[in-house]
């Protein structure tokens, strides 16, 4: 049953002579007629390029007090109100001789504001000005955010696209699922390319056809170009949206404590989908005791008073039980896990003590036979001594992989983390210090993984969402590998 999301957006680019905004030079969007064309619309999201963060507070301002921003690179900007929260934020630089880049907010409409669910609201700017070999940066940009968004259907996204609709920009949206909503014979164009007299058609409203149903006017300004765009956006989520986190799809599925497993999987380096697998047979990610015969608190929430009670009665001869999400029960781990600094009444450190042992048990090896051996010693000790248990987890790692994708850590890859030192740490900060500028920009490449190098990861981790822990593991270097940046890059 579809429970749809329904909003009004703009889209746009605020430059050149809009109400005296100024030239592509010079300009400053704090101008009565563009708060004024915005107030009109009656819009909850706005979508702007070539507006300054100073710019884009100024707008949020004057819509009124419930208008939040988010900025980013080369003055990308997303206005929201209330009816929205902005839960993730990907900020990335785009290829070419000219900076670009494209901000992806992942939108969740708050509740008692309609229906609930998500939209991924993007706002990007290929290309601007002429310059030698322009057309092949506007082209390898255009490439890589169609790219990015081919997995994203509940996605809309304004951009300056700078292309005829027969040109490669087009095609590459095209080809990853997305349409424009904005008419031809009322976009917009400009004289940019003076060698062949072809106009072109400035602005775009992308957006898949199949999740979300675009209608786009194209306003009267004072603009010769770059008008605003009025969408009525109707985003269909069949009932519940479109988690776009690994954290958000655990939750989905009924995992307790999904941040938690999220990091430690991360951490541990074991791929996501099969410690779901586990904690799904184990507990569903309950901080709980489990029921073993003859255990204490059975079913009851796990304490730091109660864990240390029951521990100390299990040295004394008491049956164990199991405990937390990974439900430890063998009496020697409570020993093991405190020698290792983990205390396992925190779900955190749960997960990540369970995943050290299923980690060891997989070797590297993420195959069906050797997961369902790993579930068999989990649950028994002995690789033959749980054949369902072992068939069963097996199942639920299949489902999870469906899920969540694979993530295999990749043993090559170093954790890195405050403290780090070495030609690792210098590849890293190498890397984030020219690919994200605006919170990067300072880091000395120096190979010591200190505060400011812990700072520009977290934050990195916040805009790709992750768990922005400052730890570099698996799966960040997953998402650092997206701009090439891995610990041999630099």
């Amino acid at each position: 049953m579809s429970e749809d999301i329904t909003c009004r957006v703009i889209g746009w680019n605020i430059q050149r002579d809009v109400y005296g905004v100024g030239t592509s030079q010079s300009w400053d969007a704090r101008k009565p007629g563009v708060l004024a064309v915005l107030k009109a619309a009656d819009i909850s999201i706005a979508l702007l390029q070539e507006c300054s963060p100073a710019q884009a507070a100024w707008l949020a301002k004057g819509l009124g007090s419930d208008w939040q921003v988010v900025n980013g690179l080369n003055a990308n900007a997303v206005l929201y109100n209330s009816r929205w929260k902005a839960e993730t934020v990907r900020d990335v630089a785009l290829p070419g001789a000219q900076s670009r880049g494209i901000l992806l907010v992942q939108m969740r409409r708050v509740a008692g504001t309609g229906a609930g669910g998500y939209l991924w609201a993007c706002t990007s700017h290929w290309q601007s000005g002429i310059t030698t070999g322009w057309e092949k940066d506007r082209d390898a940009a255009a490439q890589a955010v169609a790219d990015r968004l081919a997995k994203y259907e509940w996605a809309v996204l304004s951009v300056d696209r700078n292309a005829l609709p027969t040109e490669a920009p087009h095609a590459a949206m095209v080809k990853a699922g997305y349409v424009d909503a904005i008419p031809d014979a009322t976009d917009t164009y400009y004289g940019y390319d003076t060698s062949t007299s072809n106009d072109r058609h400035i602005d775009a409203f992308y957006h898949r056809p199949d999740r979300v149903t675009a209608t786009a006017t194209v306003l009267a300004s004072t603009a010769s170009d770059h008008r605003p765009t009025l969408v009525e956006l109707t985003v269909h989520t069949d009932g519940q949206g479109e988690p776009m986190t690994a954290t958000d799809t655990l939750i989905k599925y009924g995992i307790q404590n999904a941040d938690a497993l999220v990091q430690a999987a991360a951490t541990e380096g074991v791929p996501l989908y099969i410690a779901a697998a586990f904690v799904s047979k184990e507990s569903g990610g309950q901080n709980i005791f489990g029921h073993d015969r003859g255990g204490m608190y059975p079913g009851q929430a796990v304490t730091q008073d109660k864990y240390n009670t029951m521990v100390a009665a299990v040295a004394k001869g008491a049956t164990s039980n199991g405990v937390g999400p990974m439900q430890i029960t063998y009496g020697g781990y409570f020993p093991l896990a405190a020698k290792q600094g983990l205390d396992l009444w925190v779900p955190l450190d749960n997960y990540r003590f369970g995943l050290r042992i299923i980690k060891g048990y997989l070797d590297g090896d993420y195959s069906s036979a050797r997961i369902n051996r790993a579930g068999q010693i989990y649950n028994s000790g002995k690789p033959t001594g749980a054949p369902s248990y072992g068939a069963s987890v097996v199942s639920l790692a299949n489902t999870w992989k469906s899920r969540l994708g694979s993530v295999v850590p990749d043993s090559g890859k170093p954790t890195l983390r405050k403290g780090s030192t070495g030609s690792a740490v210098r590849s890293l900060q190498a890397g984030l210090k020219a690919h994200f500028p605006l919170y990067a920009g300072s880091l000395a490449v120096d190979g010591d993984f200190g505060a400011k190098t812990g700072a520009a990861v977290g934050e990195f981790q916040k805009r790709s969402g992750l768990t922005a822990d400052q730890v570099v593991g698996p799966n960040t270097w997953a998402a650092l590998a997206q701009y090439g940046i891995t610990p041999t890059s630099n």
